[in-house]
Protein backbone atom coordinates (compact mmCIF):
# COMPACT_ATOMS: atom_id res chain seq x y z
CA UNK A 1 0.00 0.00 0.00
CA UNK A 2 1.28 3.47 -0.97
CA UNK A 3 -0.23 6.01 1.41
CA UNK A 4 -0.34 9.68 0.53
CA UNK A 5 1.22 12.20 2.89
CA UNK A 6 -2.26 13.29 3.94
CA UNK A 7 -3.31 9.71 4.69
CA UNK A 8 -0.18 9.14 6.78
CA UNK A 9 -0.95 12.24 8.83
CA UNK A 10 -4.58 11.22 9.29
CA UNK A 11 -3.59 7.70 10.32
CA UNK A 12 -1.23 9.19 12.91
CA UNK A 13 -3.98 11.38 14.33
CA UNK A 14 -6.36 8.42 14.50
CA UNK A 15 -3.65 6.49 16.33
CA UNK A 16 -3.32 9.28 18.87
CA UNK A 17 -7.10 9.36 19.29
CA UNK A 18 -7.22 5.57 19.75
CA UNK A 19 -4.51 5.68 22.39
CA UNK A 20 -6.29 8.26 24.49
CA UNK A 21 -10.02 7.57 24.24
CA UNK A 22 -12.83 5.44 22.84
CA UNK A 23 -15.44 6.31 20.25
CA UNK A 24 -18.09 7.41 22.76
CA UNK A 25 -18.26 11.19 22.67
CA UNK A 26 -15.63 11.40 19.95
CA UNK A 27 -17.25 9.57 17.05
CA UNK A 28 -17.88 12.66 14.96
CA UNK A 29 -14.27 13.70 15.45
CA UNK A 30 -13.09 10.30 14.21
CA UNK A 31 -15.32 10.34 11.13
CA UNK A 32 -14.32 13.90 10.29
CA UNK A 33 -10.70 12.76 10.40
CA UNK A 34 -11.54 10.03 7.87
CA UNK A 35 -13.56 12.23 5.53
CA UNK A 36 -10.72 13.95 3.60
CA UNK A 37 -8.85 10.67 3.12
CA UNK A 38 -11.92 8.69 2.02
CA UNK A 39 -14.02 11.42 0.36
CA UNK A 40 -17.40 10.12 1.50
CA UNK A 41 -20.71 11.96 1.83
CA UNK A 42 -21.85 9.86 4.78
CA UNK A 43 -20.29 7.38 7.18
CA UNK A 44 -21.12 5.55 10.37
CA UNK A 45 -19.88 3.00 12.90
CA UNK A 46 -21.89 0.20 14.50
CA UNK A 47 -20.64 -1.80 17.47
CA UNK A 48 -21.38 -5.46 18.26
CA UNK A 49 -22.93 -5.38 21.73
CA UNK A 50 -22.32 -8.74 23.39
CA UNK A 51 -24.73 -8.04 26.24
CA UNK A 52 -27.74 -7.64 23.94
CA UNK A 53 -26.40 -9.82 21.10
CA UNK A 54 -27.07 -7.15 18.50
CA UNK A 55 -25.41 -4.26 16.70
CA UNK A 56 -25.89 -0.73 18.00
CA UNK A 57 -25.14 2.59 16.33
CA UNK A 58 -22.20 4.42 17.82
CA UNK A 59 -21.90 7.43 15.54
CA UNK A 60 -22.60 8.66 12.03
CA UNK A 61 -22.46 11.74 9.88
CA UNK A 62 -24.74 12.11 6.88
CA UNK A 63 -27.08 9.14 7.48
CA UNK A 64 -30.74 9.64 8.34
CA UNK A 65 -32.38 7.59 11.10
CA UNK A 66 -33.75 5.05 8.64
CA UNK A 67 -30.40 4.20 7.11
CA UNK A 68 -28.69 4.18 10.49
CA UNK A 69 -31.25 1.65 11.70
CA UNK A 70 -30.76 -0.43 8.55
CA UNK A 71 -27.00 -0.69 9.14
CA UNK A 72 -27.54 -1.73 12.77
CA UNK A 73 -30.59 -3.98 12.49
CA UNK A 74 -30.88 -5.39 8.95
CA UNK A 75 -27.51 -5.24 7.20
CA UNK A 76 -25.75 -7.56 9.71
CA UNK A 77 -27.88 -10.51 8.53
CA UNK A 78 -27.15 -10.02 4.81
CA UNK A 79 -24.76 -11.99 2.63
CA UNK A 80 -22.62 -8.88 2.14
CA UNK A 81 -22.17 -8.44 5.90
CA UNK A 82 -21.24 -12.10 6.39
CA UNK A 83 -18.77 -11.89 3.54
CA UNK A 84 -17.16 -8.76 5.01
CA UNK A 85 -16.83 -10.30 8.48
CA UNK A 86 -15.49 -13.62 7.24
CA UNK A 87 -13.13 -12.00 4.74
CA UNK A 88 -11.69 -9.61 7.30
CA UNK A 89 -11.17 -6.91 4.67
CA UNK A 90 -13.14 -3.87 3.43
CA UNK A 91 -15.68 -4.62 0.70
CA UNK A 92 -16.92 -2.13 -1.87
CA UNK A 93 -20.18 -2.30 -3.81
CA UNK A 94 -18.31 -3.22 -6.99
CA UNK A 95 -16.39 -5.98 -5.16
CA UNK A 96 -19.58 -7.98 -4.58
CA UNK A 97 -19.71 -11.32 -6.45
CA UNK A 98 -23.11 -10.33 -7.87
CA UNK A 99 -24.60 -7.04 -9.08
CA UNK A 100 -25.24 -5.37 -5.75
CA UNK A 101 -27.06 -2.52 -7.49
CA UNK A 102 -29.83 -4.99 -8.34
CA UNK A 103 -30.23 -6.03 -4.72
CA UNK A 104 -33.06 -4.94 -2.45
CA UNK A 105 -30.56 -3.31 -0.11
CA UNK A 106 -29.37 -0.97 -2.86
CA UNK A 107 -32.73 -0.23 -4.49
CA UNK A 108 -34.60 0.27 -1.20
CA UNK A 109 -31.97 1.85 1.04
CA UNK A 110 -29.05 3.41 -0.82
CA UNK A 111 -30.33 4.55 -4.23
CA UNK A 112 -33.34 6.51 -2.87
CA UNK A 113 -30.91 8.49 -0.72
CA UNK A 114 -28.68 9.33 -3.67
CA UNK A 115 -25.81 6.96 -2.88
CA UNK A 116 -24.16 5.05 -5.72
CA UNK A 117 -21.01 3.71 -4.07
CA UNK A 118 -20.29 2.20 -0.70
CA UNK A 119 -17.54 0.63 1.36
CA UNK A 120 -17.89 -1.37 4.55
CA UNK A 121 -15.04 -2.61 6.71
CA UNK A 122 -15.04 -5.12 9.59
CA UNK A 123 -13.59 -3.83 12.83
CA UNK A 124 -11.37 -6.57 14.21
CA UNK A 125 -9.07 -6.58 17.21
CA UNK A 126 -5.46 -7.74 16.82
CA UNK A 127 -6.32 -11.39 17.52
CA UNK A 128 -9.29 -11.32 15.15
CA UNK A 129 -12.30 -10.76 17.44
CA UNK A 130 -15.09 -8.87 15.67
CA UNK A 131 -16.29 -5.72 17.48
CA UNK A 132 -18.24 -3.80 14.83
CA UNK A 133 -18.30 -2.35 11.34
CA UNK A 134 -17.48 0.90 9.57
CA UNK A 135 -19.73 2.00 6.70
CA UNK A 136 -19.23 4.84 4.24
CA UNK A 137 -21.16 5.94 1.16
CA UNK A 138 -20.74 8.36 -1.72
CA UNK A 139 -23.04 9.72 -4.43
CA UNK A 140 -20.21 9.25 -6.97
CA UNK A 141 -19.74 5.99 -8.86
CA UNK A 142 -16.56 4.06 -7.95
CA UNK A 143 -15.55 6.74 -5.48
CA UNK A 144 -13.71 4.30 -3.24
CA UNK A 145 -10.63 3.30 -5.21
CA UNK A 146 -7.98 0.79 -4.18
CA UNK A 147 -5.97 3.40 -2.28
CA UNK A 148 -8.98 4.37 -0.16
CA UNK A 149 -9.89 0.72 0.45
CA UNK A 150 -6.33 -0.09 1.52
CA UNK A 151 -6.17 2.99 3.76
CA UNK A 152 -9.39 1.96 5.51
CA UNK A 153 -7.98 -1.56 5.97
CA UNK A 154 -4.85 -0.07 7.54
CA UNK A 155 -6.65 2.15 10.08
CA UNK A 156 -9.58 -0.19 10.89
CA UNK A 157 -7.65 -1.98 13.71
CA UNK A 158 -7.16 1.41 15.37
CA UNK A 159 -10.86 2.15 15.04
CA UNK A 160 -11.64 -1.32 16.39
CA UNK A 161 -9.62 -0.61 19.51
CA UNK A 162 -11.65 2.57 20.04
CA UNK A 163 -14.93 0.72 19.51
CA UNK A 164 -13.95 -2.02 21.97
CA UNK A 165 -14.70 0.16 24.98
CA UNK A 166 -16.13 -2.61 27.13
CA UNK A 167 -13.06 -4.78 26.84
CA UNK A 168 -12.55 -8.05 25.03
CA UNK A 169 -15.11 -10.77 25.69
CA UNK A 170 -14.57 -14.36 24.66
CA UNK A 171 -17.20 -16.16 22.61
CA UNK A 172 -18.79 -18.89 24.74
CA UNK A 173 -18.66 -22.46 23.40
CA UNK A 174 -21.63 -23.95 21.58
CA UNK A 175 -23.47 -26.75 23.36
CA UNK A 176 -24.12 -29.37 20.65
CA UNK A 177 -27.15 -31.63 21.05
CA UNK A 178 -27.75 -34.65 18.83
CA UNK A 179 -24.38 -34.54 17.08
CA UNK A 180 -20.83 -35.26 18.24
CA UNK A 181 -18.77 -33.51 15.58
CA UNK A 182 -20.56 -31.09 13.23
CA UNK A 183 -19.43 -30.67 9.60
CA UNK A 184 -17.22 -27.69 8.88
CA UNK A 185 -20.04 -25.69 7.27
CA UNK A 186 -22.23 -26.19 10.34
CA UNK A 187 -19.43 -25.27 12.75
CA UNK A 188 -18.83 -22.06 10.80
CA UNK A 189 -22.57 -21.37 10.81
CA UNK A 190 -22.48 -21.65 14.60
CA UNK A 191 -19.65 -19.14 14.73
CA UNK A 192 -21.58 -16.73 12.49
CA UNK A 193 -24.63 -17.12 14.72
CA UNK A 194 -22.54 -16.26 17.77
CA UNK A 195 -21.48 -13.04 16.06
CA UNK A 196 -25.01 -12.27 14.92
CA UNK A 197 -27.90 -10.63 16.76
CA UNK A 198 -30.70 -13.19 16.43
CA UNK A 199 -32.04 -15.09 19.43
CA UNK A 200 -32.64 -18.20 17.33
CA UNK A 201 -32.03 -19.58 13.86
CA UNK A 202 -33.16 -22.74 12.11
CA UNK A 203 -31.36 -24.22 9.12
CA UNK A 204 -30.56 -27.53 7.44
CA UNK A 205 -28.08 -29.41 5.29
CA UNK A 206 -28.12 -32.64 3.25
CA UNK A 207 -25.83 -35.46 4.36
CA UNK A 208 -25.72 -39.21 3.66
CA UNK A 209 -29.08 -39.21 1.90
CA UNK A 210 -31.00 -37.39 4.66
CA UNK A 211 -31.82 -33.81 5.57
CA UNK A 212 -30.22 -32.73 8.84
CA UNK A 213 -32.06 -29.94 10.68
CA UNK A 214 -30.38 -27.64 13.16
CA UNK A 215 -31.74 -25.02 15.53
CA UNK A 216 -29.47 -22.46 17.20
CA UNK A 217 -30.89 -20.87 20.36
CA UNK A 218 -29.14 -18.16 22.34
CA UNK A 219 -29.67 -18.21 26.08
CA UNK A 220 -31.18 -15.11 27.64
CA UNK A 221 -28.90 -15.61 30.65
CA UNK A 222 -25.88 -13.40 31.09
CA UNK A 223 -23.50 -16.02 29.70
CA UNK A 224 -25.30 -15.98 26.33
CA UNK A 225 -24.71 -19.71 25.79
CA UNK A 226 -25.68 -21.04 22.35
CA UNK A 227 -27.39 -24.44 22.13
CA UNK A 228 -27.35 -26.19 18.75
CA UNK A 229 -29.83 -29.06 18.41
CA UNK A 230 -29.58 -31.41 15.41
CA UNK A 231 -32.28 -33.78 14.16
CA UNK A 232 -33.26 -35.59 10.94
CA UNK A 233 -36.42 -35.19 8.91
CA UNK A 234 -37.95 -34.19 5.58
CA UNK A 235 -37.96 -30.66 4.23
CA UNK A 236 -41.22 -28.79 4.85
CA UNK A 237 -43.55 -28.33 1.87
CA UNK A 238 -41.88 -31.23 0.05
CA UNK A 239 -39.33 -28.93 -1.57
CA UNK A 240 -36.71 -30.57 -3.77
CA UNK A 241 -33.02 -30.14 -3.10
CA UNK A 242 -32.73 -27.57 -5.90
CA UNK A 243 -35.76 -25.71 -4.60
CA UNK A 244 -34.18 -25.60 -1.14
CA UNK A 245 -31.09 -23.98 -2.69
CA UNK A 246 -33.17 -21.35 -4.44
CA UNK A 247 -35.34 -20.82 -1.37
CA UNK A 248 -32.14 -20.13 0.55
CA UNK A 249 -31.19 -17.52 -2.04
CA UNK A 250 -34.64 -15.94 -1.70
CA UNK A 251 -34.10 -15.61 2.05
CA UNK A 252 -30.84 -13.83 1.26
CA UNK A 253 -32.60 -11.42 -1.09
CA UNK A 254 -30.70 -12.35 -4.24
CA UNK A 255 -32.26 -11.52 -7.62
CA UNK A 256 -32.78 -14.25 -10.23
CA UNK A 257 -29.73 -13.18 -12.22
CA UNK A 258 -27.41 -13.68 -9.25
CA UNK A 259 -29.07 -16.98 -8.35
CA UNK A 260 -28.62 -18.24 -11.90
CA UNK A 261 -24.97 -17.25 -11.89
CA UNK A 262 -24.36 -19.09 -8.62
CA UNK A 263 -26.13 -22.25 -9.77
CA UNK A 264 -24.97 -22.00 -13.38
CA UNK A 265 -28.52 -22.11 -14.70
CA UNK A 266 -30.55 -19.60 -16.74
CA UNK A 267 -32.69 -16.86 -15.23
CA UNK A 268 -35.68 -18.49 -16.92
CA UNK A 269 -34.99 -21.76 -15.10
CA UNK A 270 -34.61 -19.89 -11.83
CA UNK A 271 -37.94 -18.20 -12.45
CA UNK A 272 -39.66 -21.56 -12.98
CA UNK A 273 -38.21 -22.87 -9.72
CA UNK A 274 -39.38 -19.73 -7.91
CA UNK A 275 -42.89 -20.21 -9.30
CA UNK A 276 -42.96 -23.79 -8.02
CA UNK A 277 -41.72 -22.69 -4.61
CA UNK A 278 -44.45 -20.03 -4.38
CA UNK A 279 -47.02 -22.62 -5.39
CA UNK A 280 -45.87 -25.14 -2.76
CA UNK A 281 -45.77 -22.48 -0.05
CA UNK A 282 -49.17 -21.16 -1.20
CA UNK A 283 -47.98 -17.57 -1.35
CA UNK A 284 -47.79 -14.94 -4.09
CA UNK A 285 -44.57 -13.00 -3.45
CA UNK A 286 -40.87 -13.65 -3.04
CA UNK A 287 -40.77 -11.68 0.20
CA UNK A 288 -43.54 -13.78 1.73
CA UNK A 289 -41.80 -16.97 0.59
CA UNK A 290 -38.53 -15.75 2.09
CA UNK A 291 -40.26 -15.02 5.40
CA UNK A 292 -41.82 -18.49 5.47
CA UNK A 293 -38.53 -20.20 4.62
CA UNK A 294 -36.69 -18.25 7.31
CA UNK A 295 -39.24 -19.13 9.98
CA UNK A 296 -39.35 -22.79 8.88
CA UNK A 297 -35.56 -23.12 8.77
CA UNK A 298 -35.34 -23.71 5.01
CA UNK A 299 -31.80 -22.35 4.81
CA UNK A 300 -29.31 -24.76 3.27
CA UNK A 301 -25.97 -24.41 5.05
CA UNK A 302 -24.17 -26.39 2.34
CA UNK A 303 -25.31 -23.87 -0.29
CA UNK A 304 -25.53 -20.57 1.53
CA UNK A 305 -23.09 -22.27 3.80
CA UNK A 306 -21.77 -19.29 5.65
CA UNK A 307 -18.59 -21.26 5.08
CA UNK A 308 -18.87 -20.39 1.38
CA UNK A 309 -18.59 -16.73 2.31
CA UNK A 310 -14.88 -17.17 2.92
CA UNK A 311 -14.34 -18.06 -0.74
CA UNK A 312 -14.18 -15.93 -3.84
CA UNK A 313 -17.94 -16.03 -4.33
CA UNK A 314 -20.81 -15.49 -1.92
CA UNK A 315 -22.33 -18.76 -3.12
CA UNK A 316 -20.96 -21.93 -4.63
CA UNK A 317 -23.09 -24.66 -6.22
CA UNK A 318 -23.35 -28.05 -4.60
CA UNK A 319 -21.22 -30.74 -6.31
Amino acid sequence: MQCSTEQVKIAGRIGQLAASRGVAGHGDELLELLRPACRFEAAGIVRWDTSSSRHVNLTNIGYDDGLSSYFADTFPSTIASNRIRSGGFPLRIDDAPFDFRESQAFTDELAPRGFDDGLSAPLLLDHGDYVGMLHMNSDATRQFNDDIRDFVAAVSPLIASMVNQRGEQAIVPVRWIGIDEPPASVAVAAERFQLGHSRSLRALWFEDGDWQHIEFVRSTASDGEVAATVSQGPVPYRLTRREVEIATALVSGLPNKAIGTCLQISQRTVGKHVERILDKLECSSRSTAASICLSEGIIDLAFLGLDCLTGDRAFSPLP
